[in-house]
């Protein structure tokens, strides 16, 4: 049940994100944007370092010591904004 729970919170970080880029967010990908922290959860996004485009980020999450992500693949526009190209959960 933890990890099934890990996973919706990773799901919900990346419909986060999703919302971020769609709002007309700016990352740089030097740090991991942190989505939610407590004791019991962490949910978070974090970039690949390889460079590629689109770029592959994930949304991670750990919930009472299990973790769990959800991939991201994003593009940057020409004002350099983010636009989410696609979502794998799995």
């Amino acid at each position: 049940m933890r990890l099934i729970a890990s996973h919706y919170a990773a799901e919900r970080g990346a419909r986060w994100f999703v919302t971020y880029c769609n709002n007309g967010g700016r990352w740089d990908y030097s740090e991991a944007i942190d989505v939610e922290k407590s004791d019991t959860i962490h949910i978070y996004i974090k970039a690949n370092p390889k460079v590629t485009n689109p770029k592959h980020v994930m949304s991670c999450a750990v919930l009472d010591g299990v973790s769990s992500r959800v991939h991201i693949y994003v593009k940057e526009k020409e004002n350099h904004t983010l636009e989410v190209i696609s979502v794998k959960p799995y």
